[in-house]
């Protein structure tokens, strides 16, 4: 786990409040790693001795998000998925196993956004989806056939 004092000062640094709620979903995320959704993180929060309730960990999560101490991945429909890298990157999903990687951006101006009159975009969010090295090499040992996941494949994150 992290250091509390030191992710309490970083959280009100921010303009946060230190809360037990707070300081524990950074320090679950943060030792999970990679990209978690929130159900993922609720249940990894009461593995760990941290009973706080869904909606709790849902507002903590929006709370650290808003001010960018972590950051929201939309990598799938439906649940978001939630990181601590907050540099500036894509994702790359892959379609067989959900394996979820982050994708180097060179600069923010390689895809910029549409020319949207009257809006300011403040985040691009690019999701790459295709077939990981694994599923690539199931999908072509099993012969033709419509694309599809490789037998067994369940669903991954990687940061």
């Amino acid at each position: 786990m992290l250091e509390p004092a030191i992710d309490a000062t970083r959280l009100r640094r921010h303009g946060l409040r230190a809360t037990a709620p707070r300081l524990a979903v950074l320090a679950v995320l943060t030792e999970a790693g990679g990209h978690q959704s929130a159900d993922e993180l609720v249940a990894e929060l009461r593995r760990a001795g941290y009973p706080h309730a869904r909606t709790t960990v849902y507002n903590a999560l929006q709370d650290l998000t808003r001010v960018g101490v972590i950051r929201e991945a939309p990598v799938a429909a439906g649940a978001l998925r939630y990181e601590t890298d907050t540099s500036p990157h894509d994702h790359f999903v892959c379609r067989g196993c959900g394996l979820i990687r982050n994708v180097t951006v060179h600069s923010v101006t390689e895809a910029p956004p549409p020319e949207l009159a009257g809006v300011v975009v403040e985040t691009l969010d690019l999701v790459h989806r295709g077939w990981c090295e694994r599923c690539a090499e199931a999908r072509d040992g099993a012969g033709s056939g419509p694309p599809g996941p490789p037998p067994g494949a369940a669903g991954a994150a990687e940061g």
